[in-house]
């Protein structure tokens, strides 16, 4: 018999600019200073986490040199684990090793674009995810417990790049 996952312990969450699932999704602003969405599981749950995601939508076709249809990024954007039970910023891991994403082909790093949908004077969108349990074997865990984060920092202006920019995972509860 396989293993199975209770309906009430799936995940499926966009990281928030408050790591609630219900907080702002929204990833296309100016963020002028660091600014963090993320998932954080209750101070009672565990979060398995199998895959992490990127969808963004532009107003026209974009380039793997830049970022959206826009430039190269200033800064760009970096994806952590944060946190322990002294302090919530304490780096755990840096899935891209101290670089951050710049362009839109810099997603490869970490990411499976599996789709891009272009058009010259139209709307383009670009998705990518990485399954953690297929590429690393294991879903990455993280505790409520002891104040646990999955991270993307922002430190760009997007709202002239992307119409929407969402980051997403999903897994499970663990009970």
């Amino acid at each position: 018999m396989q293993p199975y996952i209770r309906p009430m312990d799936i995940l499926g969450q966009n990281c928030t600019d408050d790591g609630l699932p219900d907080g702002d999704a929204d990833a296309s602003g100016n963020f002028a200073t660091p600014t963090r969405f993320f998932v954080l599981p209750d101070t009672t749950e565990t979060f398995e986490i199998y895959k992490f995601g990127l969808i963004f939508t532009t107003t026209t076709a974009f380039e793997a040199g830049n970022y959206g249809d826009g430039t190269i990024l200033a800064n760009g954007i970096k994806v952590t684990l944060e946190g322990d039970s002294v302090s919530d910023t304490t780096l755990l891991h840096d899935f891209l090793g101290g670089e951050t994403v710049k362009t839109n082909a810099s997603w490869e790093a970490i990411l499976n674009v599996g789709t891009i949908i272009e058009r010259v004077s139209s709307p383009a969108a670009l998705q990518g995810d990485i399954l953690f349990t297929a590429d690393l074997g294991a879903p990455v865990r993280i505790s409520g417990a002891l104040n646990q984060r999955f991270v993307v920092t922002l430190e760009d202006d997007f709202t002239s790049r992307v119409v929407d920019q969402r980051f997403y995972v999903s897994g499970q509860k663990v009970v």
